[in-house]
């Protein structure tokens, strides 16, 4: 019995021997495959650091002024620029359409574009403007500026978008108007003005100013019309004007108001201003009452002249017979 349980433990400890052994086994598998996988993450991110710093080390536009549908007015200077996280080497402005291009190097960071005098270009390590002096509304549009850099070979882009204003002309239509925009009209008479703001940028809103207490409709809904080759807008609106006598002397304004894209700051106002003339109504005696007019009044005398005959034939009659009983009296 005692030699029974020997060797039950003996065989015991040889079963945990084998089993310690298969779990070290085991284990270092496992650590073997986990610095395999280390080995490779620290590979793989070493080349993902190189590719990095390679992505890293290209030329790119960080900024542009001024910023996008930026209006400058029309005969204004205005200075594109374009930053760059890194020095280029060649800087390349194109304007709208392609019809302008105009380009920089590193070694003459300074120019006159010889397509147009109006146009200079300056750069530095990390910035490549171009100057537009007395700006056209040829010079609206998007302007692109490329640039790029000889070490890593790369090259990057940014366009602006570029608004030119241009101030509205204000006239009137509809209506005949004399010399210096006078209104000549009879009082109760309705004249249709109709104002037109033609070759806006950037669109113009019309606003009425009129005498006090005057009758004016202007409940219509102004109407607007654009022209994408000259980039501007016609604004029309019409308002009915019942003519009174009080506003004889008076101005009625049309006033046409072009604000910037903050819709606060006014880039042109304009006015134009109808001097009103009112008459009298003046009610003409009408052709058919005229004659009724007459044929009453001769009716009338010839009644009078009929009376006065026989009054004048009444008397004589009297007149005789008192002659004649008179004489018979006597």
């Amino acid at each position: 019995m005692k030699q029974t349980r020997e060797w039950m433990v003996l065989l015991l400890c040889v079963l945990l021997n084998m089993a310690v052994q298969a779990t070290s086994a085991q284990n270092g598998n496992s650590n073997q495959f986990q610095r395999k996988n280390n080995r490779r993450r620290q590979q793989q991110n070493t080349s993902n650091r190189q590719m990095g710093q390679q992505v890293s080390n290209a030329i790119k536009i960080v900024s542009t002024e001024p910023p996008n549908y930026h209006i400058v007015k029309n005969g204004d200077s205005i200075k594109l620029s374009c930053k760059t996280s890194a020095q280029w080497f060649f800087c390349l402005w194109k304007g709208p359409g392609g019809l302008k291009q105009c380009a920089i190097q590193q070694q003459r960071p300074e120019t006159v574009c010889v397509e147009d005098p109006r146009i200079r270009l300056t750069g530095g390590p990390n910035f490549c403007d171009v100057e537009i002096s007395r700006v056209t509304p040829s010079d609206h549009g998007n302007w692109d500026c490329l640039v790029n850099e000889i070490q890593e070979v790369s090259s990057a882009q940014a366009r602006i978008a570029l608004e030119v204003g241009q101030p509205a002309e204000v006239q009137f239509r509809d209506v005949k108007l004399e010399s210096n925009n006078v209104l000549t009209i009879t009082e109760g008479d309705t004249a249709s003005i109709q104002c037109v703001a033609l070759n806006a940028h950037p669109r113009a809103e019309l606003e009425w100013e009129l005498p006090i207490n005057a009758d004016f409709d202007d409940t219509a809904e102004p109407n607007y019309s654009s022209n994408s080759q000259t980039h501007t807008t016609e604004t029309k609106h019409t308002g009915k004007y019942k003519a009174q006598l009080r506003d004889d002397g008076k101005d009625l304004k049309c006033t046409a108001t072009q604000v910037n894209r903050d819709g606060r700051s006014i880039l042109y106002k304009h006015t134009e201003t109808i001097k009103l003339h009112v008459e009298k109504l003046i009610i003409p005696a009408s052709n058919s009452l005229t004659q009724k007019i007459g044929i009453i009044s001769a009716v009338l005398l010839a009644i009078i002249f009929l009376i006065l005959c026989c009054v004048f034939i009444l008397f004589a009659l009297c007149k005789k017979t008192q002659k004649t009983k008179k004489i018979q009296a006597k």
